[in-house]
């Protein structure tokens, strides 16, 4: 690795990218008048002796470069800028357009930073925490991150932004004014109160509200692109949800779901994990993804999905009388909690797993003929009333049973075969079993 560019020549033209990233001094370094690529000197952290190009039609790199001081950018840079590790700009000239990103993401203050009219790329000030001294492009392609923010006071956001804006340390929204569009996701992460939110009028990807503890006046796009986090939030009073989402929705939090009205199309998983009842909840007929409804401990007047596609998780369900499962899961079904078959209509298709875990009777209890996962039968010591699946792709787990009385094994078990070790008539079964499919004598 050439740490030094003592003796080093450089031809006069490069037509593509110089690399000289190991390079801890610029000292004698003469660059070629033209360079047809990027340049990578990742390795410097001070520009004694560095006498950029004119023009660099790639990207310039200068991750650890700590302080701008005698540091004179090319004119033009037809590609990104990474000045990582950059702890000031004062006295920074920019090009007026960089065509690709720039990485300014150690940069603690806006002191001194006069950012260029355009950035075609991303734009990172992650670690700045005051507004103040912040004048944003007219146009940034990317994302922007102002991750670190705690006031956004006086800041003036682009009309569009076309990328994500990550603005996840502000938890007030006082001074917050939003572009009218966002290409990609908007992160408020701390965000606790919405008072005084006014939200974009199109986000094309997700909107993370993971901390907001109230919904009340505020107005959601009709329809938002990527998913929607509300994890923290304890009710629905005030929720006025978007029509669609195209990804997931986490309302983790949510205890009570009075007042709730779901959108009526989703295309991602629900967390609803903390929901010990759903009467009178209104579900759309499809969830293109997972179902969690772990803490639900009543049935009453819960009118599940038609189709599942994804995991469907009611595992504190202690009876499955007056509950309708969906047609169709296409994961796993966890039913873990319950211990009688009563009432229970499996769907007619599982595409995952099934727990049954504490189930400690069969009867009434009609399994399909196919279980593309684990059949989890933990609690069951007799096979009274059991019909086992004809094909069983991952383990089978009886681990109680006492009793082969009756009891057929399926055809097909791809994975484990636990029958416990009191099963004397089981294990006499089993072996009859694996009899009958070892190969015939020639």
């Amino acid at each position: 690795k050439m740490t030094s560019g003592v003796g080093l020549k450089l031809p006069e033209r490069i037509t593509g990218s110089l690399n000289l990233s190991g390079l801890t001094s610029a000292k004698n370094t003469n660059f070629p008048s033209y360079i047809g690529g990027g340049v990578d000197l990742r390795g410097l952290t001070s520009t004694e002796g560095l006498n950029l190009p004119h023009a660099i039609n790639g990207s310039l790199d200068l991750d650890s470069l700590i302080s701008p001081d005698r540091l004179i950018l090319p004119h033009t840079i037809n590609g990104g800028l990474n000045l990582h590790s950059l702890t000031s700009a004062t006295g920074l000239q920019f090009p007026d357009r960089i065509k690709g990103g720039l990485d300014l993401h150690s940069l603690p203050s806006a002191e001194g930073l006069r950012l260029p009219d355009t950035i075609n790329g991303y734009l990172d000030l992650h670690s700045i925490a005051s507004a103040v001294g912040v004048t944003l492009p007219h146009t940034i392609g990317g994302y922007l991150d102002l991750g670190s923010l705690i006031s956004a006071v006086g800041l003036k956001f682009p009309d569009t932004i076309n990328g994500s804006l990550y603005l996840g340390g502000l938890t007030s929204s006082h001074g917050l004014n939003l572009p009218d569009a966002i290409n990609g996701s908007l992160d408020l992460d701390s965000l606790i109160s919405p008072d005084r939110l006014i939200l974009p009028h199109t986000i094309n990807g997700g909107l993370n509200l993971h901390s907001l503890t109230s919904a009340t006046g505020l107005q959601f796009p009709d329809r938002i692109k990527g998913g929607l986090d509300l994890h923290s939030l304890p009710s629905a009073e005030g929720l006025r949800l978007p029509d669609t989402i195209n990804g997931y929705l986490d309302l983790h939090s949510l205890t009570s779901a009075v007042g709730l009205i779901l959108p009526n199309t989703m295309y991602g998983f629900l967390d609803l994990s903390r929901l010990p009842s759903a009467d009178g909840l209104k579900f759309p007929h499809t969830i293109d993804g997972s179902l969690d409804l772990r803490s639900l401990t009543s049935g009453i007047g819960v009118t599940l999905p038609h189709t599942i596609n994804g995991n469907l998780d009611l595992r504190s369900l202690p009876s499955a009388v007056g509950v309708t499962l969906p047609d169709t899961v296409d994961g796993d079904l966890n039913l873990s909690g319950l211990t009688f078959a009563e009432g229970l209509i499996l769907p007619h298709t599982i595409t995952g797993g099934l727990d049954l875990n504490s189930l400690i009777s069969a009867v009434g209890l009609n399994l399909p003929d196919r279980i593309n996962g684990n059949l989890n039968l933990g609690n069951l010591s007799s096979g009274d009333g059991l019909r086992l699946p004809n094909v069983i792709t991952g383990f089978l787990d009886l681990p109680t049973f006492t009793s082969a009385a009756k009891l057929t094994l399926p055809h097909t078990i791809k994975g484990f075969l636990d029958l416990g070790s009191n099963a004397s008539a089981a294990v006499r079964k089993l072996l009859g079993w694996i009899k009958k499919r070892l190969p015939k004598k020639i």
